[in-house]
């Protein structure tokens, strides 16, 4: 089924009204990031996506949208998203790509 496919802020469409650092976690190897989002009814599952320079790391959600003509929406969803980086956070910074702001997170 063919779908379009558009970039989304992780800020703008991680679960919960506050984008907390509940919704975030960088795992103990410093690579793994693990995030909670939500997404509409019309789209599916989005990717998480890391783009790593050696100042920071920008997150991006790749949206796939899933409606069309004859298509019906189903319910949206909520689920955890990983993404594995090529070398580890710190010190770098862990940013929104579509804003620029920086992302809350936690350490497991």
């Amino acid at each position: 089924m063919p779908y379009k496919r558009r970039d989304a802020s992780v800020l703008r469409r991680i679960a919960l009204a506050d984008p907390s650092t509940k919704n975030t976690a960088v795992a103990a190897d410093d690579r793994t990031i693990t995030m909670e989002v939500s997404w509409s009814g019309c789209d599916y599952k989005p990717d998480l996506v890391a783009r790593e320079t050696d100042k920071q790391v920008a997150l991006l959600l790749k949206r796939r949208d899933a409606s069309g003509p004859n298509i019906g929406c189903e319910d949206g969803g909520i689920a955890e998203l990983t993404v594995v980086l090529r070398q580890p956070l710190r010190p770098r910074s862990l940013t929104d790509v579509l804003t620029g702001e920086p992302v809350p997170y936690t350490h497991a």
